[in-house]
C-alpha cells in the first residue's frame, strides 16, 4: 500500500464514476431478473398444484371480516366459511396470491426475453458497426465503450519512484516493476483473466490529498474504477496504522471495501492467501474483463 503524496498536488477531478454503455447494465440485470423470476414462476406453479380447489372473498362484518368460497366451475354459488374452518380461508387467501405472484412474474418474464433477445445495436455501438471507410469521416455523437477503454487504458502519469537504496527486482509478465513478490502475483492473475489494470496510478482524496492505490481496475458492469490495496508490512506498527487511516479516508470519499475497495494483506507469518485471491479475482472476472465490442468476445489485452 504506497503512502500518501502530500496535499499541495494540483487537484484533478475525481474519477470515481466512469462512463460506459448502459445497454449492457440492463441486458445484464434482464439477465439476473429472469434468472429470479425463473425461481419465482417454478415455486408457485408448484403451490398453486398443492393449493385447494375453489375462490376466496372477504365480505366486511363490523370490524372483522366473513369469508366466503365457490368452486371453480362456472355457475357455482358462494358459501360461507365457518369460523372453525379459517385454515381453508388462509389457504385460499395464499392461493389468490400465488395467482397474482404467478401472473405477474410470467408477463415481467415475457418483457425481459425482449430485452434479452433483441437484436438491436446501442447508440453507443453504432458508429462501431459503420464501415471503416464511413468512420474515418464521421464524429460519434457519444463515445464507444472502445474508445472509453482506450482512453481510460492509455491514462499517463508519473510512476511512483523506487528508493534509491531499494535493489529488489520484483517484474510481472508485462515487465511493469512491482514492490513486492505478492503483487507479482496479483498482477499476473490479472493480466491471465484478461483484466487491465493500472499500478500505482494517482488518485485525489478529498481532505487527505493524492494517494497510490496498489492497483487500479476497471468496473466495466457499474461505470466506475475499483481500487485494490495490498498490506504487506502488517507487522511493523506505523505502516498498521497509517493503512487504517488510509482506509478509513477512503470510506470517508465514499469507497468502501467489498464494493470500490478491495483489501488483501499478509504478515511474516500469514503469508497472501493464493486461493482467496484467485477468488476474488474469478469474482471480478465478471464486471472488470475487457470486452471487445468489435470481437464480440473477451479478447486479450
Amino acid at each position: 500500500m504506497p503512502s500518501k503524496e502530500g496535499t499541495n498536488q494540483n487537484k484533478s477531478k475525481s474519477n470515481h464514476m466512469l462512463i460506459g454503455s448502459p445497454y449492457d447494465q440492463i441486458r445484464i440485470l434482464a439477465l439476473r431478473r429472469a434468472k429470479f423470476l425463473e425461481q419465482v414462476i417454478a415455486a408457485e406453479s408448484k403451490a398453486l398444484e398443492r393449493a385447494p380447489e375453489g375462490y376466496l372473498k372477504g365480505v366486511a362484518l363490523g370490524k372483522d371480516f366473513q369469508y366466503l368460497t365457490r368452486a371453480e366451475k362456472a355457475g357455482t354459488k358462494w358459501r360461507y366459511i365457518r369460523n372453525n374452518d379459517r385454515d381453508l380461508a388462509r389457504q385460499l387467501a395464499q392461493k389468490t396470491y400465488h395467482k397474482k405472484v404467478l401472473v405477474s412474474a410470467q408477463k415481467e418474464m415475457a418483457i425481459l426475453k425482449k430485452i434479452m433477445t433483441s437484436s438491436i445495436v446501442p447508440v453507443e455501438r453504432l458508429y462501431s458497426t459503420l464501415p471503416l471507410s464511413i468512420q474515418m469521416l464521421v464524429q460519434p455523437i457519444v463515445e464507444t465503450p472502445k474508445q472509453f477503454y482506450d482512453q481510460w487504458r492509455g491514462t499517463r502519469y508519473a510512476p511512483k519512484e523506487f528508493s534509491p537504496d531499494d535493489f529488489s527486482n520484483y517484474h510481472t509478465m508485462l515487465g511493469e516493476r512491482v514492490r513486492s513478490k505478492s503483487e507479482i502475483m496479483i498482477a499476473d492473475r490479472l493480466t491471465q483473466h484478461h483484466i487491465p489494470y493500472l499500478y500505482e496510478k494517482p488518485l485525489m482524496l478529498k481532505g487527505f490529498g493524492t494517494i497510490r492505490p496498489d492497483f487500479t481496475l476497471l468496473d466495466f458492469a457499474n461505470h466506475r474504477e475499483i481500487y485494490w490495496e495490498h498490506l504487506g508490512l502488517l507487522d511493523d506498527k506505523d505502516y498498521r496504522e497509517s493503512a487504517v487511516k488510509k482506509v478509513r479516508e477512503y470510506e470517508k470519499n465514499g469507497i468502501f471495501p467489498g464494493k470500490q475497495l478491495i483489501i488483501t494483506a499478509e504478515t511474516s507469518r500469514i503469508p497472501l492467501d493464493t486461493d482467496l485471491v484467485e477468488i476474488l479475482i474469478v469474482q471480478l472476472s465478471g464486471k472488470c474483463c475487457y470486452y471487445s465490442t468489435e470481437l464480440g468476445n473477451y479478447g486479450k489485452l
